[in-house]
């Protein structure tokens, strides 16, 4: 029988925490990732929130708070964008609503955030009352396109 060494148990235990501790960085990371990418979702919604007050009557139409409006929506949709790495979805033991669709359909997933983008940057040249409403429908519709198919359903 082969004797172990105490070098050899410290190199074993040693090896167990690197292996432990990536597991921690990794979770830590998607942590990270995950929060990231539901401040920017926030901000988005904090947008629509604008836009859609402003449609329903309850604010005056200005054309510079549409703008810059529809620029938050778009800035934070093209940085919550690279905030979806693999294994940051609802099975990754953090509570989020990213659907596995969003790593089954890569390419689906960047079509419909590049709709949403574009549409937040259409809203963005809105000068007019009478052009918010067709705007908006089409921010809808690209915020939909991503929420159906891409995102669960609050728990």
């Amino acid at each position: 029988m082969r004797k172990i060494t105490k070098t050899t148990k410290a190199l074993i235990l040693f090896g167990a925490a690197m292996i432990a501790t990536a597991g921690v960085v990794q979770a830590d990371g998607h942590l990270g990732k995950i929060k990231e990418r539901q401040e920017a979702m926030k901000a988005v919604g904090g947008g629509i929130k604008i836009i859609v007050e402003t449609a329903k009557g309850k604010r005056a139409f200005d054309a510079a708070v549409i703008k810059s409006a529809a620029l938050t929506i778009k800035t934070n949709l093209e940085k919550a964008g690279p905030l979806f790495p693999e294994g940051t979805g609802e099975d990754s033991g953090i509570e989020n609503r990213a659907k596995p669709e969003i790593w089954l359909d890569e390419e689906g997933f960047a079509a419909a955030l590049k709709t949403a983008i574009a549409a937040a940057d259409n809203m963005a040249g809105v000068a007019k009352m009478a052009d918010l409403m067709p705007a908006l429908g089409q921010l809808g519709g690209g915020c939909k396109g991503c929420h159906e198919k891409f995102r669960a359903p609050k728990k």
